[in-house]
């Protein structure tokens, strides 16, 4: 009886090393498709450094969609979660119209995207041992929506956005590492719930917040709130009452000796003109200044109130 050929070798049968100089020389979208090949390959997955630079998820009623990003790779991963539109389909059936998808994105159609996104996140943050770092909720508020910042897996996240979420069942206290939140047309966030917060750059748009809540809030910042703050900006939807604001507050006007003219910012923004604004320190020494336009409040605090070249003008 003939011997039987043996199978050619796959790439689990290669030495240990090999395998971990392929997989590392692996884009996004490959090394998730590799590890759902096997369950031994995604277990050795995981005990590798895979130089991961962000996980961002995108979440809305009809459509999610998670992007991997990983350091020295110019290709992401793309993987997309949505409705399938019934009419369209057989619009593009009728027509014989193909969409040609590229080899980085995974497309998966599904009555709730919202909760297959959640499986796959953590699936995804399990193999890669590294966590959701930008988070974008895009509302009207729906059934799903209400609980997304009760979600563990977006807890570390580093960047928080969302748009037209008027309830949620979560607060945002346990996002610990957060450093920016922007918040448009979200009215679950009261003005005594910063007060909690430890966040470097805050953003709220369209507010139905008053003068006398932004007073409070700057008046809980005086008191000894959030020592990581650098910027809040707020916009009311009706303009502000600057004498309502600034009420009972000591402000002063710029004194250049103190901090200097503009706030800088890193790119893409640029720096904030203080020259008009109003100035207030507190018992830690931390300087902010205050500036209010028509509908729009800036807060900056002089965590540092003169940049190097700034100091050595002071100097000479």
């Amino acid at each position: 009886m003939a011997e039987q050929p043996k199978p050619p070798p796959t790439l689990w049968d290669m030495p240990e090393l090999p395998m971990t100089t392929i997989i590392q020389y692996l884009g996004p979208a490959a090394t998730v498709n590799f590890a759902q090949t096997y369950p031994h390959v995604e277990n050795f997955i995981k005990t590798l450094n895979l130089n991961v630079e962000s996980i961002s998820v995108d979440i809305a009623v009809r459509r999610c969609e998670i992007r991997l990003v990983f350091f020295y790779s110019e290709k992401m991963l793309t993987w997309k979660f949505s409705v399938p539109n019934e009419e369209k389909e057989e619009e593009d059936n009728k027509t014989k119209k193909t969409y040609k998808k590229k080899k980085t994105t995974i497309i998966e159609k599904c009555q709730n995207p919202t909760a297959l996104l959640r499986e796959r996140v953590e699936w995804l943050t399990a193999l890669v041992r590294f966590p959701v770092s930008n988070v974008h909720i895009v509302g009207p508020a729906y059934p799903a929506s209400e609980a997304l910042l009760d979600w563990t897996q977006i807890h570390q996240c580093e960047n928080l956005h969302m748009d037209l979420i008027s309830e949620t069942t979560g607060s945002l206290v346990p996002f610990n590492d957060l450093e920016r939140l922007e918040l448009a047309s979200c009215e679950f966030l009261r003005p005594g719930d910063l007060r909690e917060l430890e966040i470097q750059d805050i953003s709220i748009f369209s507010s139905n917040w008053t003068s006398e809540d932004l007073s409070h809030v700057i008046r809980d910042w005086v008191a000894g709130g959030n020592r990581k703050l650098e910027t809040l900006t707020v916009n009311l939807k009706n303009n502000y009452e600057p004498g309502v604001v600034l009420a009972g507050l000591e402000t002063k006007e710029w004194d250049r000796e103190k901090r200097q003219k503009d706030y800088p910012r890193e790119d893409p923004y640029v720096a904030i003109d203080c020259e008009s604004a109003r100035d207030i320190e507190r018992a830690d020494g931390l300087l902010a200044s205050i500036l209010i336009e028509h509908c729009f409040l800036t807060f900056v605090v002089w965590h540092k109130r003169f940049q190097d070249s700034e100091e050595e003008k002071m100097e000479e």
